[in-house]
């Protein structure tokens, strides 16, 4: 386990880079986090924070470009539906770690705006299910779409021999994340 200034050392040096950046405050760096890598860790922590952020402008941009009035968490939920198919609004509460209440409103506000559709489960009206639209559906493809692109127009800037390692290293990611989706199996392999 390194020693106590090296880790406080580390953590001093990425605010020195974190208000220079004009990153918030750092405070995700946790004293368990310094303390596993100390500076090689604090440059990969940085380095997501980037590429997180530039990742999350990129789906802002695509989303906007569609002229719908939806906020991002709003086409998270979409997106959910998607790729799930029907849920409840309890099992969207659960899977984006929000208040059932949140969650609840949040359908509300899709289903007003005909990205969403509620249908009873047989003849209870108590238990309803959650379904995209054609309308939603199409949002949902337009910005998959407008990002893809996007991305596309950024990996031609990448030099092509790194692709290999880069998609290593976000498929790791991506399941250290909870993603289990297999849409990595397969390639560069």
């Amino acid at each position: 386990m390194p020693d106590e200034s090296m880790a406080k050392s580390s953590y001093q040096a990425y605010h020195t880079w974190d208000a220079h950046a004009n990153v918030s405050s750092g405070d995700y760096l946790t004293p368990s986090v310094l303390e596993k890598g100390v500076a090689e860790r604090a440059d990969m922590v940085k380095a997501m924070l980037v590429a997180s952020r530039s990742l999350v402008a990129i789906t802002a941009r695509s989303l906007a470009s569609t002229g719908y009035d939806v906020t991002l968490p709003q086409y998270r939920t979409l997106v959910l539906l998607y790729h799930r198919g029907p849920l409840s609004s309890a099992e969207v509460a659960e899977e984006l770690n929000v208040n059932p209440s949140t969650a609840t409103r949040m359908m509300d506000r899709l289903c007003a705006k005909r990205l969403v559709a509620k249908h009873s489960v047989g003849n209870d009206r108590r238990k309803l299910r959650l379904t995209l639209t054609k309308l939603g559906a199409a949002l949902v493809g337009q910005v998959l779409e407008a990002r893809g692109i996007e991305l596309s127009k950024v990996l031609d800037r990448v030099p092509e021999d790194t692709w290999p390692a880069l998609y290593e290293a976000l498929s790791a990611l991506s399941r250290a994340s909870g993603d289990e989706s297999d849409v990595y199996v397969g390639l560069f392999t």
